[in-house]
């Protein structure tokens, strides 16, 4: 066989394990939802975050790569992106001597009724993902149950994210990170969110 041919059909399989795949995940979605709408419960999920979208001025601490304390104020933007089925977080912020670039996804598993998030910045460059759900009024996600953790010299580091204090205009960020699997959470860094304009108009799902 020649490689021509082969590379053909490597192809040819290839096409047909993603329309394989694409049949799989509907016949999933029809089997989980039932009567329901898995889009359209992903966007009611995202609704009781909608007051997250829109432009802010940040301001708090993050602790750099030596321990140390530094002042962050920079602004964030965040949009409802996939017909409001997701949150997209973008900004930037000076942590000496590096300027950080920070991108950050914010979902609904309607499979499995727990919000999703998933983040990397410039100076890690990880793609980390956390899961959770709300606690009382606070969101609350960690990658404990992901495998996203970042490790060094054989010690896991885990990481948690807590919005709080949600309002139209301003809401509470805290991340936290453990050293034993989340027994115990040490907190690296608190930033405020304080919204800049006005609220964009958004149409919850039916």
């Amino acid at each position: 066989m020649t490689k021509g041919r082969r590379a053909t059909q490597v192809v040819r399989r290839g096409g047909l394990l993603v329309i394989a795949s694409m049949v799989l995940v509907s016949l999933a979605m029809e089997v989980a939802a039932g009567d329901s709408d898995p889009g359209i419960e992903a966007q009611q999920g995202m609704d009781r975050l909608a007051s997250l979208a829109g432009e802010w001025q940040v301001t708090g601490t993050m602790l750099d790569l030596e321990g140390t304390a530094v002042k962050i104020r920079s602004e964030a933007k965040i949009e409802r992106s996939l017909d409001g089925a997701s949150l997209e977080e973008r900004s930037s912020y000076l942590l000496p001597p590096h300027a950080v670039e920070f991108f950050c996804i914010r979902s609904w598993d309607s499979f499995r009724s727990r919000y999703r998030m998933a983040c990397i910045d410039s100076l890690s460059g990880l793609l980390d993902i956390y899961d959770g759900v709300f606690v009382d009024d606070r969101l609350v996600m960690t990658n404990l149950s992901t495998g996203t953790y970042a490790e060094t010299d054989g010690t896991r580091m885990y990481g948690r994210q807590t919005v709080e204090e949600i309002s139209n205009d301003s809401f509470l960020v805290t991340w936290e990170f453990s050293l034993d699997s989340g027994s115990t959470w040490q907190r690296y860094g608190q930033l405020q969110y304080r919204r800049q304009g006005s609220m964009p108009t958004h149409q919850p799902a039916n």
